[in-house]
């Protein structure tokens, strides 16, 4: 790609990027206000709130590349570029946005809990619980990324456009064994494990409304027969669909 596609390509992605971006965190905000004046009671509100946060911090960081793609903001003659500092914070984006998913697991299997426990879910994930599996996954978070964090070299240099010292990433002598190994920690695993998560608990959830509702229908029948309103007992129904489509989506 040529230097003139390339801002062709910024000026058209990083404003879209840039308005993505401002919306989802004005959201995100609006949520963690909302769910601090409702309060803690709640253990799932615990979980929503952080969950918020993790957004919150993910798009902050995707605005410092947005905005710093744009070519004017490019050759400014700061002291480090905003590309540098996307870079640097990048390895707590990842395991930001893992704990993210973590969180959304979490959520989860507390939901699907709540369909073969429902008596039992709320002694089960008390706030102690959600607090102390959401701690947990920070100190592991920080723990698996620690060693890319160490082996990161900043250098004072000379600008290209001034002679005003400027600081940039020494990107030579990274070890990138010791990168990969560090993502590999910190994001893909535990993402794509809460990811199997989240599919195996939408699954289940999904098998639990059909199979209430089919429960359901069979003791409609047995009082009053089948009607044109209760059917045979296959399919899903009106009423169903809205309990059903939130869980997919979600």
């Amino acid at each position: 790609m040529s230097y003139k596609e390339m801002i062709t390509l910024s000026l058209v992605v990083s404003p879209v990027l840039i308005c993505l971006v401002v919306f989802g965190i004005c959201t995100n905000v609006a949520n963690v206000l909302v769910y601090y004046r409702i309060g803690f009671s709640s253990p799932s509100t615990i979980s929503l709130f952080c969950l918020s946060i993790t957004d919150t911090y993910c798009l902050f960081n995707i605005s410092l590349t947005s905005i710093g793609i744009l070519p004017w903001v490019w050759v400014a003659d700061h002291p480090i570029a905003l590309m540098e500092v996307a870079y640097i914070l990048s390895a707590v984006r990842y395991s930001v946005a893992a704990t993210g998913s973590w969180i959304t697991a979490v959520i989860n299997v507390e939901r699907s809990c709540c369909v073969v426990f429902p008596l039992k879910v709320k002694s089960i994930f008390t706030h102690k619980t959600i607090i102390s599996l959401i701690a947990g996954m920070v100190v592991y978070q920080v723990l698996a990324t620690m060693p890319r964090s160490l082996i990161l070299n900043i250098i004072s240099t000379k600008s290209r456009w001034s002679n005003r010292t400027v600081y940039i990433l020494d990107r030579g002598k990274y070890d990138l064994r010791i990168v990969n190994a560090t993502l590999m920690a910190s994001s893909a695993i535990p993402t794509l494990f809460c990811f199997l998560v989240v599919v195996v608990g939408t699954i289940f959830l999904i098998y639990s409304f059909k199979k209430s509702r089919a429960l359901r229908h069979a003791m409609t029948r047995s009082k009053t027969g089948p009607t044109a309103n209760t059917g045979s007992g296959e399919g899903i129904t009106n009423l169903d669909q809205p309990s059903i489509k939130p869980t997919l989506i979600l």
